[in-house]
């Protein structure tokens, strides 16, 4: 699987430790999958381009994450993404960084 790297978006050390800023932080911790993908879905439609949304679905079973993962890589609408394991995101595997 291939997808395009970006920078990430704004960084500032506060305390000691990084805080990243994004455009918008959705939650999808106990949603089903199919009612996640169209919240999703909205929100990246509705998102001006540039747009850096931190995705939050949890670990689990996977099928939460399989079902979003499919959306961000299947739309027209995603510019780029990252998923949290593969860019050292705080989360890990439990997230996803969307680029509009």
């Amino acid at each position: 699987m291939t997808h395009k790297k970006r920078k990430k978006k704004n960084y500032s050390e506060t305390n000691g430790s990084f805080q990243l800023y994004y455009d918008r932080v959705v939650d999808f911790h106990g949603y089903y999958p199919d009612k996640a993908v169209l919240e999703l879905e909205e929100i990246v439609f509705s998102s001006p381009p540039n747009s850096a949304i931190l995705v939050i679905h949890g670990v689990g079973t996977g099928i939460l994450k399989q079902a979003l993962r499919n959306f961000i890589i299947s739309t027209e609408y995603v510019s780029s993404y990252e998923f949290g394991e593969e860019a050292n995101l705080p989360g890990g595997a439990g997230v996803i960084l969307v680029y509009t």
